[in-house]
Formats: structure tokens, sequence, C-alpha cells
């Protein structure tokens, strides 16, 4: 399962990061590392980005998938 397959709402473990290089490395510094819980918050009109937020801190983030 992928965060894009996440139901507004619903809560999920990450497992891995995927990507490369410095996608991969962004998506580690914006807390996104394995083992931590991320909701899915709500995604834009057109379903891109989407807001997820994180359990370790009220920090939400956003990304394009």
């Amino acid at each position: 399962m992928t965060l894009k397959d996440l139901n507004i709402g619903e809560t999920a473990v990450v497992g891995t990061v995927g990507g490369e290089g410095a996608l991969r490395q962004h998506f580690l510094d914006m807390g996104l590392i394995p083992g931590e819980e991320v909701t899915l918050v709500k995604f834009a009109p057109m379903g891109d980005p989407m807001e997820i937020g994180r359990a370790s801190c009220r920090e939400r983030v956003s990304l394009r998938v």
C-alpha cells in the first residue's frame, strides 16, 4: 500500500520510503521515516497535493504524489 491508497482519515505506519537520491532524502527530511505513523488529512480539490499528519508531532506535510 502507498500513501495515495489511503482514504481521508485513515492512519498507516510507514514501512519503507521509496524514491531515489534527493527525492528519497526529501521525504526522510520531512519525517517520513520507517515506523512513523501518518494520517491522511485531506486531498487538494484536484487530488494533488495531499496533506498528511504525523503522529509524533503536530506538524502537517503536503506532498505531491
